[in-house]
């Protein structure tokens, strides 16, 4: 079933573009991201709110790259004229995956990625890391909590493609994946874009 949204909007914003070289494992590597991109996606995120009459929301992962955008979207809101309230959940933190941190995806073990793909869901990352349906647990922890708030405000959570894509399932009520085929290709947005829940998820 298709989980009730909440009456507020409700967005999920991805951090700005990491400064990390292609092809890294950085799921919880934390790297800072570019600047300039942090404050282009704020604005642009603000540009496109719709007139708030209550606070803003702002729930952050702790990931640097994603409290520079948090503070960022925190600081033009307020000069704009828009009240915020800040916080971070660490249940929004991108997946963590152990040993294969920080290390090019390209190297990583055969040995490895094929317990992996044979365990998709279960297997942890890096042999040491999260497992994916810990993963999908945890932001669906976070998902829950907020469809419970009975006055909920208008939120936008500053995350990683990982929720995104946990996010693009749960909104259509697949709380678990069990082989590499059924993990969403699409349903992030490039770094600094975002979503709002209930609306279709572009084709990215």
């Amino acid at each position: 079933m298709t989980p009730r949204l909440p009456a507020q909007p409700w967005w999920l914003l991805r951090h700005a573009t990491p400064l990390v070289d292609a092809g890294i494992c950085y799921g919880q590597l934390d790297v800072p991201a570019d600047a300039a991109a942090t404050q282009h996606s704020a604005q642009a995120f603000l540009a496109a709110l719709p007139e708030l009459a209550q606070p803003l929301q702002i729930v952050s992962s702790p990931a640097r790259r994603c409290r520079q955008l948090a503070l960022t979207l925190q600081q033009q809101a307020e000069q704009a004229g828009i009240a915020t309230l800040p916080r971070v959940d660490t249940r929004l933190r991108e997946m963590h995956f152990g040993r294969w941190e920080g290390r090019p995806w390209s190297t990583l073990p055969a040995t490895e990625w094929d317990s992996w793909m044979a365990d998709f869901g279960g297997w942890p990352g890096g042999g040491n890391g999260e497992s994916l349906h810990d993963f999908m647990a945890r932001v669906q922890a976070v998902a829950r909590q907020h469809l419970l708030q009975p006055h909920a405000l208008p939120t936008v959570w500053v995350t990683h493609a990982g929720v995104m894509r946990i996010m693009h399932l749960w909104q259509r009520g697949v709380l678990r994946v069990h082989q590499a085929r059924q993990w969403p290709r699409h349903g992030a947005t490039d770094p600094g874009g975002w979503l709002r829940m209930g609306q279709p998820v572009p084709d990215r």
